[in-house]
């Protein structure tokens, strides 16, 4: 009798305490892991920059860097070339599709500018702009040309600026616009280095999810209003059923 009441604990001991105690474990391993997000000063910075090398880009989290562009130059093996061999394609007849409701479009449009500024003021207050460098020396063999180029480029950059500290938190910045009536080719460094914490970013991603579902669910709608094509046997082949 002993044995089998041993045997009997021995079962409702797999079966029900060991899942709850894993369970237990892993709920608690997971808030230890956000909450060491919550507390890190771990963040991801982007660098983007362009000048007369061409474009490139850098991610780095923490100390270590998990992207870069251009990447390092791969040795291209010349490939041998096979003869190709042309196949028969069936030919795809597409049934008209059926008009959505006319207020679809427009329900689409109004859901995603809605979320876009709502994440816009996550954005702005969680990114940070670290580096804004801006230097353009205008020249183009002509003096006049440079002179009105120069003017507009004032106005422009002031404008953004003034967008850019009105909105993000700027920490350093370094703006030279400048004109030469000498050269006739133009010379532009542009170099932004943007910064959020890790907890940061992945509380903008669920905010972007719980508030993109009225989109996701028109976006769903829509494409299953849709048929999809069909293929001339399928086609022979319900008439001949018929």
């Amino acid at each position: 009798m002993l044995r089998v009441l041993m045997r009997v604990l021995l079962v409702i001991l797999a079966i029900v305490v060991v899942p709850l105690l894993t369970a237990l474990a892993l709920a608690i391993l997971l808030v230890v892991i956000l909450l060491l997000l919550l507390l890190s000063p771990l963040r991801l910075q982007v660098m983007a920059q362009y000048d007369q090398g061409g474009p490139a880009a850098a991610a780095w989290v923490g100390l270590f860097r998990v992207f870069r562009f251009p990447g390092p130059k791969k040795v291209k093996k010349p490939k041998k070339k096979k003869p190709k061999k042309e196949k028969a394609q069936p030919e795809v007849q597409q049934e008209p599709e059926e008009a959505g409701p006319k207020g679809q479009t427009k329900a689409l449009i109004k859901e995603g500018l809605a979320l876009t500024r709502s994440v816009l003021g996550q954005v702005r207050r969680r990114l940070v702009i670290r580096e804004f460098t801006f230097h353009y020396t205008i020249a183009s063999g002509d003096a006049a040309k440079t002179a009105l180029t120069y003017g507009r480029m004032h106005g422009l950059v002031g404008t953004l600026l003034s967008f850019l500290r009105t909105t993000f938190r700027v920490k350093k910045q370094d703006v030279r616009i400048n004109a030469d009536f000498e050269r006739e080719k133009s010379q532009v460094l542009f170099r932004i280095r943007l910064s959020i914490s890790i907890w940061g970013l992945l509380c903008l991603g669920l905010y972007t999810l719980i508030k993109g579902r009225g989109l996701i669910r028109l976006l769903v709608r829509g494409r299953r209003g849709k048929k999809r094509p069909i293929q001339k046997g399928e086609q022979h082949g319900q008439a001949s059923h018929q």
